[in-house]
């Protein structure tokens, strides 16, 4: 396995992007910088290309939208979601469930429409799914990933 290989492996299981620490890698070498740039340059590549840019899909004149934040990208993917925020350069894994809630702000609905949208999309008899989507929004933002925006 090559050491590009080792990286993105560790990575895509830790959630988080680092380049030190790989097997054979030496952190005090020249290259090992050069390494992990370019790494990067390919991830933010690919996330731009299949993601969603920050700020995508906001609606105007709403008090409760959110967008993302301009260091965070967000990736949909079929059985989940990608969250990359590039100045920790950490990759984060999201369940289809985080992914459906991000994936309804990003989209353009505000924090009060997207709970009402995934309210009527799954059964929620006991309003499990709108405390969990408020509490993993309220992460997200106290993490600085997503951003309060204007009305």
């Amino acid at each position: 396995m090559s050491l590009y290989e080792s990286l993105v492996r560790r990575a895509w299981s830790s959630g988080e992007y680092r380049s030190g620490g790989a097997p054979g890698f030496d952190a005090l070498r020249e290259d090992g910088e050069n390494l992990r740039l370019f790494i990067r340059s390919k991830i933010e590549w690919i996330l731009e290309r299949d993601g969603r840019e920050a700020g995508a899909g906001t609606l105007r004149g709403r008090a409760d939208r959110v967008s993302l934040a301009r260091h965070v990208r967000f990736r949909d993917e079929r059985r989940g979601g990608l969250l990359y925020e590039t100045r920790s350069e950490k990759l984060f894994r999201l369940s289809p469930t985080g992914a459906a809630v991000l994936r309804e702000l990003v989209d353009g609905a505000g924090v009060e429409e997207a709970v009402g949208r995934l309210k009527s999309r799954f059964r929620d008899p006991d309003g499990a799914i709108e405390r969990e989507a408020r509490a993993f929004i309220e992460s997200l933002r106290s993490r600085g990933f997503l951003e309060m925006l204007d009305g």
